[in-house]
């Protein structure tokens, strides 16, 4: 199965008070891109405008989203769905060996874990931008699993394996 996985390093998350003062809206783009000289007709301005888009398009039906700008807006986002009480356990995607290419590779399921308990869950992923966001959801009636895949890589000749957890609605 042909599955795209990005390589690259992220920002760093603002403080609140630094992300809550830089605006975040497609209209306000022109005046954003400046502040971070990024030109206009760039892959960069781009990106921005991609992330601003999804971060503002209508949600699903049944979805409760929110765009973290900082740490303590996504702490706040998964407090609001799971409640206050929450005690989250944090999931990722593990890759062995590091990453090293951004190239489309098929990949072969190796083994699907039985279903994660979670009755409330929050699945949170990087978007580009020029500080760290997360495009953070929940989805009702969502089945977690985690699976275990190969990875070919074809220029290298080499596999390597990773993990990761894996929504069913």
């Amino acid at each position: 199965m042909p599955l795209y996985f990005p390589v690259k390093e992220f920002p760093q998350f603002l403080p609140r008070e630094e992300a809550d003062y830089i605006p975040f809206s497609m209209a306000q783009l022109p005046n954003i891109l400046p502040l971070f000289s990024v030109p206009i007709d760039s892959p960069s301005a781009r990106a921005m405008e991609a992330t601003l888009h999804e971060c503002e398009v209508t949600h699903i039906p049944g979805e409760i989203k929110l765009c973290a700008t900082s740490l303590e807006s996504m702490l706040d986002f998964v407090h609001r769905v799971m409640g206050s009480w929450a005690n989250p356990n944090v999931l990722t995607t593990t890759v062995h060996p590091t990453m090293s290419t951004a190239l489309t590779q098929n990949y072969s399921v190796l083994r699907v874990s039985k279903e994660i308990y979670a009755p409330k869950w929050v699945a949170c992923h990087p978007l580009p931008y020029p500080y760290l966001t997360f495009f953070c959801h929940f989805t009702e009636n969502t089945k977690i699993f985690k699976q275990s895949e190969r990875e070919r890589e074809r220029e290298r000749e080499r596999e390597r394996e990773r993990e990761r957890e894996i929504a069913c609605g």
